[in-house]
């Protein structure tokens, strides 16, 4: 079987083609979860310690007794806890 240069192009192109036509078709599907973002107020913690501790659950002790520890305020992210180098 013989496949010349011009075969591979044209194939190429025809993929590229679909793949480009299905990119297009999902996209145009694709909506939005939420018309728009939750009032901040519902994003923050009241109680900043309980915070703390859920970022540290979240990894084993090992890591997280180390980690710096960020947390929402109304300002954006903070650090609550500095981390130490391991």
């Amino acid at each position: 079987m013989n496949i010349n240069a011009a075969t591979i192009a044209v194939c190429s192109l025809v993929v590229a083609s679909l793949l480009t036509a299905a990119r297009t078709t999902h996209a145009e599907e694709v909506k939005p979860l939420y018309a728009s973002m939750a009032p901040f107020e519902q994003y923050l913690m009241p109680d900043r310690l309980a915070e703390i501790n859920l970022a540290r659950s979240v990894a084993p002790a090992a890591i997280s007794d180390r980690a710096t520890v960020l947390v929402l305020t109304r300002q954006g992210y903070e650090v609550a806890i500095r981390g130490r180098p391991i």
